[in-house]
């Protein structure tokens, strides 16, 4: 006889280690770079590349841009902190030493505005993981809320950005997927596994 087995996490057993919604829209860029703010036209989608799987998005430096970055402002509310938020970052091309990435979420207590928030987090550099052609870094943050009490963080800004000196003669092009920010914890409702007896 086949029978199926169908497992609920939260409703039939508990399933531990399980994630959070995603908060952010289009984290994967299957959809090109909408609900994000780019703030350089030098921006694409890439659809060659990508972890785990392609899309990606990419964006460049030069010496005369400096500093590029591309950012989604998303609600707080009924995601309760902590929080957890990263994106899969692979440099494609450096020139020179000076350039750094940094990856961040700024919490406010109103609505995010362009490098908005009154206190911020950064998500750290972590290990390796594959992509379509070549191997990914995995940044990854864990953020209590900075603003604790009766006025809380209402948003947050995750952000990507490429820092080169102006005028140095550095640039760095970088390709990013996989972005996440959400309240750390578990989801009521999860497909766990399939069995067929």
């Amino acid at each position: 006889m086949r029978k199926a087995v169908y497992v609920l996490c939260g409703v039939t057993l508990p399933c531990a280690a399980l994630h959070a919604a995603n908060l952010l829209q289009n984290p994967d860029f299957d959809q090109g770079l909408t609900a994000w703010d780019t703030h350089s036209s030098t921006t694409t989608v890439v659809n060659d590349d990508g972890s785990p799987s392609a899309p990606a998005a990419q964006f460049s430096t030069s010496p005369l841009s400096g500093t590029l970055f591309v950012t989604q402002c998303v609600s707080l509310a009924g995601s309760p902190p902590p929080w957890e938020f990263g994106i899969r970052v692979r440099v494609v091309s450096s020139v020179g030493n000076s350039c750094q990435i940094n990856v961040y979420s700024a919490f406010d207590t109103g609505t995010c505005t362009l490098h908005g928030g009154n206190y911020g987090a950064g998500a750290d550099a972590g290990g390796t993981v594959p992509g379509a052609q070549g191997n990914f870094i995995q940044y990854a943050g864990l953020a209590t809320d900075p603003m604790p009490g009766v006025i809380h963080s209402q948003s947050a800004q995750f952000t990507v950005l490429v820092d080169c000196p102006n005028g140095g003669g550095d640039a760095m092009t970088i390709n990013v997927d996989h972005a996440y920010l959400g309240t750390a914890g578990t989801t009521p409702v999860r497909l766990q596994s399939f069995e067929v007896r």
